[in-house]
């Protein structure tokens, strides 16, 4: 079991102003073991609790289990695990005043100005995001197809000895039929053939091979 609970708000949303005043009240149930921070993914605001004063706190006190569950119903989540970033900045209380969007509870916009902001934030940040994983992906084609280039080029490389070897035997088999082939169709006259013309009439004929 991890040593942490993690409550995720969604992304965008903030608690309100109020709330983090009534968080900061339990800091000593707590033990103020608590961080503020961000989900490294979607750096959505994330607060990170240990774990065993987290759970004792839920026990022993009413309004801290009521504010946990303000949370959840709006769309916040209490995690075991979650990659976890620490950073203070990420805590931007707004206004008690502002509604939760598409809930009708208390929420943590500034108005509608900074709602249309977020809303265009997240999708950049989905745009941006939805760019990197295509990158990513055409990345690792590209690998893929790099190491497929390779695999074949070592097979080609593998087999080439035995090709030359191979075009090498053809070479010399081929250039001792062209060989033999010239010494039985040669129109020079035997050796054999010299001597018996010799002997037959030595005085007239001409020791060089006659042409047939």
């Amino acid at each position: 079991m991890s040593d942490y609970r993690y409550l995720l708000f969604p992304r965008g949303n903030q608690p309100a102003t109020g709330e983090v005043a009534e968080l900061q009240n339990y800091a000593g149930p707590l033990l103020v073991r608590f961080a503020v921070g961000t989900e490294r993914k979607t750096n959505s605001l994330a607060i990170a609790f240990e774990a065993e004063a987290f759970e004792r706190a839920l026990q022993a006190h009413a309004g801290f289990r009521a504010l946990i569950h303000q949370w959840e119903r709006r769309g916040a989540t209490v995690l075991e695990h979650l990659s976890f970033v620490k950073d203070s900045q990420a805590l931007r209380p707004v206004p008690a005043n502002q509604n939760f969007p598409g809930i009708g509870t208390q929420f943590a916009l500034s108005g509608s100005k900074k709602s249309a902001s977020v809303t265009a934030q997240d999708k950049l940040i989905a745009a941006k995001e939805l760019a990197a994983r295509e990158a990513l992906g055409r990345s690792l084609l590209g690998v893929q197809q790099t190491i497929q280039r390779h695999r074949s080029l070592e097979s080609i490389a593998a087999w080439a000895p035995y090709l030359l070897i191979a075009a090498g035997s053809l070479l010399t088999i081929a250039a001792g039929t062209y060989t033999y082939q010239r010494l039985q169709d040669s129109r020079d006259e035997r050796r054999k053939e010299t001597i018996e013309r010799v002997t037959n009439n030595p005085m007239q004929e001409n020791l060089d091979a006659a042409e047939e």
